[in-house]
């Protein structure tokens, strides 16, 4: 599917994995190229965060895959709808999806980055944020992904169960009540997240 990318205040759509970039992630992830895809960010933060421009979303793959997944869709493997297989409706993407399963090497690690810019007290200013990097855990038998995307869902639990979200449905992360209340917990589950301040002030 196309990435979705919030530019200047509206949305626009662009190729899968297209907008190459080298980016920066802590050691021992080091530099990677990062890639536009189709993530759940787009969706609510234009709307939560008031005043917010620019949104956007990146990855970093595996260019070896690249290959793989364009023969994928070629042959039709990655369609949606079903289609007939000896007289039953049989969706490609769901048979393919149960053939193969998420693994990560136990060699690797992962790393979010999260930059956010704007002006400040008149001063033009970049937080960056890392959280981790986290490698595989030995006593979930779990990959960097999984570790990270399970930690951060019991944080989040724990902050509903002790009646720190005030909504009822589905609320997005950034409409948590006490954010710094998710940071801790994360914190606890030994997730860490640096921060890095810079100002940009005019010469």
């Amino acid at each position: 599917m196309n990435a979705v990318m919030y530019i200047d205040g509206r949305y626009i759509e662009v190729p899968p994995l297209s907008h190459k970039e080298l980016t920066y992630f802590p050691d021992p992830v080091g530099y990677q190229y990062t890639y536009t895809i189709l993530h759940s960010e787009l969706a609510t933060i234009p709307w939560t965060i008031k005043g917010v421009k620019t949104v956007t979303y990146k990855d970093t793959w595996d260019e070896s895959m690249f290959p793989i997944l364009d023969f994928l869709k070629d042959v039709g493997l990655v369609k949606r709808e079903p289609i007939d297989v000896m007289g039953q409706k049989v969706s490609p993407v769901k048979v393919l999806a149960s053939l193969t399963k998420p693994w990560e090497p136990k060699s690797y690690y992962g790393v979010l980055k999260v930059v956010v810019k704007g002006v400040k007290n008149g001063v033009e200013t970049k937080y960056t944020y890392y959280v981790g990097p986290v490698g595989y855990w030995e006593k979930w038998n779990a990959g960097a992904t999984a570790v990270t995307t399970g930690l951060g869902a019991t944080a989040g639990l724990k902050l509903l169960v002790d009646g720190h979200v005030g909504r009822k449905g589905v609320v997005p992360p950034e409409l948590v009540d006490k954010p710094e209340l998710w940071l801790r917990e994360l914190s606890k589950r030994g997730i860490n997240i640096t921060e890095v301040k810079e100002e940009i002030r005019p010469v």
